[in-house]
């Protein structure tokens, strides 16, 4: 009997590792609110102006990573990345993404297992009909010529984050990294390069240069990319958008680009600073123009 007590235990242990190393994430089986994560924030998600009124899911499937991290580890100074990653999760649930197709990784759930694991299950199960968006927003690194997102428990660094998100063969994807030290993640250089063919990556800065939040408007690409260009549709209006009633990932890299380096959100939004340091890149190997 005492024998049995002992491995009691270990077999209920047993049984459960297979679950102990799943992605860990919210329950996303409705839309998200900032209360989610301690916070008080606006993470309506707008209305989606990126998806063709053609657009039938039907045919295909919407596939999306969003990881977001706004508070570290030993560090004070929240950073608006999980306020980013809710909207974004909101606003492509608008866009025809079903919950179940869709990881949120938040705060301590954003660990390198838990984003390898998600994205390694998404190339399990993608089809090359299928669409794919992965999103970043937090702390970012660089070493040897490579771009790292920072995540909660370390660093996942550009080769690994290319060899894994190889296997992901979807007609079409993007990814969007929202931290400094972003830029490598738009190289070309086929043995680092995240793109290739069917695919967008866009960073909000340069290789060698810093990305900016505050707390009203979170990552500033991120409001600019997202919010302002696409949920809102302010990208479409010409003369960067055509005013088709839609908004493509190049428009809203576009007019994310103008409001940054232009200045003229300046005096609303970001400092001088921010203007001359922030420095967004696209890495567009998509025919066409890519909706969401």
């Amino acid at each position: 009997m005492r024998r049995l007590m002992i491995l009691a235990p270990l077999i209920m242990l047993m049984l459960l590792m297979p679950y102990l190393f799943l992605p860990a994430h919210l329950d996303i089986s409705t839309t998200k609110n900032s209360t989610d994560v301690g916070k008080n924030y606006d993470v309506g998600g707008g209305k989606c102006v990126g998806t063709l009124a053609f657009d039938d899911t039907s045919i295909y499937k919407k596939y999306a990573v969003i990881v977001g991290i706004g508070d570290y580890p030993g560090d004070d100074k929240d950073i608006y990345g999980d306020k980013d990653a809710l909207f974004v999760y909101n606003y492509l649930l608008r866009c025809g993404f079903q919950p179940q197709n869709i990881t949120l990784l938040i705060n301590s759930n954003a660990t390198v297992m838990s984003v390898t694991n998600a994205l390694t299950q998404i190339s399990s199960e993608i089809s090359s009909l299928d669409e794919f968006v992965f999103y970043f927003s937090g702390h970012g690194t660089r070493y040897e010529g490579q771009s790292g997102i920072a995540l909660y428990d370390g660093v996942l660094w550009q080769r690994d984050l290319k060899e894994i998100t190889d296997g992901i063969d979807a007609a079409k994807a993007l990814f969007v990294f929202d931290s400094c030290f972003s830029g490598n993640f738009a190289d070309y250089l086929p043995c680092i390069a995240i793109g290739g063919p069917n695919r967008i990556v866009v960073t909000s800065t340069g290789d060698w240069r810093f990305a900016y939040g505050s707390e009203e408007k979170g990552g500033i690409f991120t409001h600019y990319f997202f919010k302002k260009g696409l949920a809102e549709g302010l990208a479409d209006e010409p003369p960067i958008g055509n005013g088709n009633g839609h908004v493509s990932v190049e428009e809203a890299f576009k007019y994310a680009y103008f409001m940054i380096k232009s200045g003229v959100a300046v005096k609303r939004v970001i400092s001088v600073r921010t203007r001359l340091i922030e420095a967004p890149r696209i890495n567009d190997q998509y025919i066409g123009e890519f909706y969401i």
